[in-house]
């Protein structure tokens, strides 16, 4: 299991609230050309012990974009609505096995 750092809360709120109204080409003009492109596909996800299905157009990744956020998700879902998930770096393990 990889682990992570744990980016700003911080940090994360004020990249959501930048990302509010924008396009994905809005998001491509901010941050460059994405680094991997997912394009559509159904999602079953869990949600309170319930099923449920997401329809996904695409997905984007980039990484770099923060002090503390180093891997940003967006997808964007068949409604036009967007989710971001943000990640910090990888903790390196100085001490390998």
């Amino acid at each position: 299991m990889k682990d992570f750092e744990i980016p700003s809360l911080d940090e994360c709120n004020e990249m959501v609230e930048r990302l509010q109204g924008k396009t994905v080409e809005d998001m491509i003009a901010l941050f460059g050309q994405p680094t991997r492109e997912q394009g559509s596909r159904t999602e079953h996800r869990l949600a309170d012990g319930k099923p449920w299905v997401v329809e996904v157009r695409r997905s984007f990744v980039f990484y770099g974009v923060g002090k503390t956020i180093h891997r940003l998700k967006v997808t964007e879902r068949a409604d036009g609505q967007f989710e971001f998930n943000m990640q910090g770096r990888k903790i390196e393990d100085d001490h390998p096995a």
